[in-house]
């Protein structure tokens, strides 16, 4: 299998280590110039290509079965989102306009564009209410990608929850937040998803050439203050204090349902989220 994952990050290195390894044909890219030499030992070229270069974007395509679009933005602009997301995915289907080896497209999506739906549980068919410009804009940009699928193509819309794992683990994510007093009681939950459960993910998608929107993330939904007791607890740090007088600094609090997901036989490594 021939694919091209555009977006080279924490995500991308991981899956493109385990597609090289199970034998596929595998191409990256990266923005930087200065880290093709890192790349290249997780595929089988590495690319220097931005969203709003098509005619690179083209050559890349080019005898293609799969596309990965795993993008990150440089910063947390809108500019930035606009760049990195909607406009990679803009040139994309103008290049697949004319390319007729492409049977599938996957996107790597987040849970944030669904919103704030006050702590109740959520699936692929509950309206979205984007929370912010950055949620519309992946929202913007799923439904540009969702409009190329046809019987020949597949687009496959993970929506990820909040990414943990080696080198990205929770203890160091939330570290500065121990012992600090934060605004409202922590009662949002949060919804999580581990780099391992990602990957396999991922392959999952692939060999079963999924189409449609999926929510990927663990069986385990946990209220923030849950979480960080059990951080407190394990690690002996000192204890988050909640102050219920001031308002939440959170802009979602929802429980996101992976049953679409699982009922088509994907099973989390980590269904409970690992502090």
């Amino acid at each position: 299998m021939r694919i091209a994952i555009i977006g080279c990050g924490y995500v991308g290195r991981a899956i493109a280590r385990q597609w090289t390894k199970a034998g596929h044909q595998v191409s990256v890219t990266t923005t930087t110039p200065e880290k093709v030499a890192q790349l290249a030992d997780l595929a089988h070229q590495v690319k220097v290509l931005k969203g709003d270069q098509p005619e690179a974007l083209q050559e890349l395509c080019e005898g293609q079965d799969v596309i990965l679009v795993a993008v990150g933005s440089k910063g947390r602009t809108a500019e930035n989102y606009r760049l990195a997301y909607l406009k990679t995915a803009q040139n994309l289907v103008q290049v697949l306009a004319h390319n007729d080896t492409v049977k599938q497209v996957i996107y790597t999506s987040s849970y944030a564009i669904v919103g704030n739906h006050d702590g109740a549980w959520v699936d692929e068919t509950t309206l979205d209410k984007p929370p912010h410009i950055f949620a519309e804009i992946l929202l913007e940009t799923e439904q540009v990608l969702q409009a190329i699928a046809t019987d020949l193509r597949r687009v496959c819309i993970l929506r990820l929850g909040g990414i943990y794992g080696p080198g990205r683990e929770i203890k160091k994510i939330f570290q500065r937040a121990m012992g600090q007093v934060r605004p409202g009681n922590g009662s949002e939950y949060g919804n999580w998803i581990h780099l391992e459960d990602i990957v396999a993910a991922l392959e999952f998608a692939q060999a079963k050439q999924l189409d449609g929107l999926f929510n990927l993330v663990g069986d385990e939904p946990l209220p923030r203050r849950e979480l960080l007791a059990r951080l407190a607890a394990k690690y002996d740090l000192p204890p988050v204090i909640w102050d219920p007088s001031q308002p939440s600094e959170r802009p979602m609090n929802v429980r996101v349902s992976n049953r679409k997901l699982k009922d088509l036989g994907f099973v989390c490594r980590y269904p409970t989220i690992e502090v």
